[in-house]
């Protein structure tokens, strides 16, 4: 039992390398699932839009995922036609802030977007049509 023979040695060497390349491959493989699964969801928006009296309010918020969505524009529509005058953008708010009324904004997640328009026209609002970096979603007001 003394001595070990050079065979014992590079068989010992070779065992332990095998051993640590698996390990090595399983945890970049839990790593590399983690991070896929985080990256891959990507963000989407929920809106909600309520008229009361001559005031339509427009709230988004931007759920899942990681990175921002970039709002470039909202277009307003009673039925089929595109309110072009008499309700018009008096505010717009992040988070409870008061921001600038001209677009684009950016929201993370988490953030809410508040859209406040004012006119007489507003109550004839029925959906909006919000313009974003991934395409454009409708939200139905009720």
């Amino acid at each position: 039992m003394g001595r070990s023979t050079r065979g014992e040695f590079n068989l010992l060497w070779i065992v332990v390398t095998v051993v640590g390349i698996v390990m090595a491959i399983v945890i970049l493989y839990l790593v590399y699932g983690g991070a896929m699964r985080s990256l891959g969801m990507t963000n989407f928006l929920s809106g909600q839009a309520t008229t009361a009296g001559d005031q339509l309010v427009v709230n988004l918020k931007a759920t899942g995922g990681v990175g921002t969505i970039t709002i470039n524009g909202v277009t307003l529509y009673a039925g089929d036609s595109a309110v072009t005058s008499g309700c018009s953008l008096s505010s717009v708010t992040l988070n409870g802030n008061s921001i600038s009324t001209t677009p684009p904004w950016s929201l993370k997640p988490g953030d809410t977007l508040s859209l406040i328009y004012t006119g007489s026209n507003c109550a004839s609002v029925t959906y909006v049509d919000v313009s974003t970096s991934t395409g454009t979603q409708p939200i139905q007001v009720t």
